[in-house]
């Protein structure tokens, strides 16, 4: 309404509460999403990802991180955490450590002692930033190289790594990476918004999404003329207040 779209130094971003969850999105870990914000029951988006990834997905999305950690110790017995702290990242942090409490068994992949490391029955040694190479995605779609520092200490596996061996481990699909080069490279197979990125292209500055195949780069502004819909204008729907879970 205010003329805020579409030009440069305007726009929306929605403040993401930890490091690389935009990336996060990107790749498809909610559990709506294919990589590429394309939903699951898109059939032609699910059958490509299905020939790269050599396995049939589901139709129907699954649950929730918040549903998930709300199941803990009742129809969920086990979790695997990595990436995050979530017996304080979540609102009511002490019903979180309650059902982090009430679990079987949970694996956590971290690298400091934290309040839910307390409660794991297993703690598998997870490198640090500068120990790791790979991506990751600003607000600003901006896709950057990560370029280690350091080799991991003796006995410390990269994440890539640990992940791939779960994988294995647990399932029929593959999990073969030689490099973050090569993880990146199935993302550009899977998602359409970096269709056109390269892990060299990147370098040592960035490249923006969405950047299609065959394009030499990225769209830097969004909504210069119409939004993803095809339309001019987009909708407007009223949000209704809530109060906090917990006090300040």
């Amino acid at each position: 309404m205010t003329g805020n779209l579409g030009k440069p130094g305007t726009g929306m971003n929605l403040l993401r509460g930890l490091t690389n969850e935009q990336g996060a999105n990107d790749v498809g870990c909610r559990p709506w999403t294919l990589p590429g914000f394309r939903p699951i029951s898109d059939d032609d988006a699910r059958a490509n990802v299905e020939a790269v990834w050599g396995t049939e997905l589901p139709t129907t999305p699954g649950i929730s991180e918040l549903d998930a950690v709300r199941a803990f110790g009742e129809s969920i017995r086990g979790a695997y955490v990595i990436g995050e702290n979530p017996a304080v990242e979540k609102r009511d942090t002490q019903a979180v450590a309650r059902s982090l409490a009430s679990l079987d068994f949970l694996l956590v992949q971290e690298v400091f002692p934290t309040e839910t490391v307390e409660h794991a029955d297993v703690v598998l040694p997870a490198t640090l930033w500068a120990e790791k190479g790979g991506t990751v995605t600003n607000l600003d779609r901006q896709v950057q190289r990560r370029h280690p520092l350091r080799t991991p200490p003796d006995g410390v596996r990269r994440d890539r790594d640990i992940i791939a061996e779960i994988g294995n481990r647990l399932t029929d699909v593959r999990f073969e990476y030689d490099s973050p080069e090569a993880v990146f490279d199935e993302l550009t197979r899977l998602n359409p918004l970096y269709g056109g990125m390269s892990y060299d292209g990147i370098g040592n500055a960035s490249q923006r999404w969405p950047f299609p195949e065959g394009a030499e780069k990225g769209i830097d502004i969004l909504h210069t003329e119409r939004f993803r819909t095809g339309r001019k204008r987009t909708e407007l729907e009223p949000v209704d207040g809530f109060r906090r879970a917990e006090r300040p």
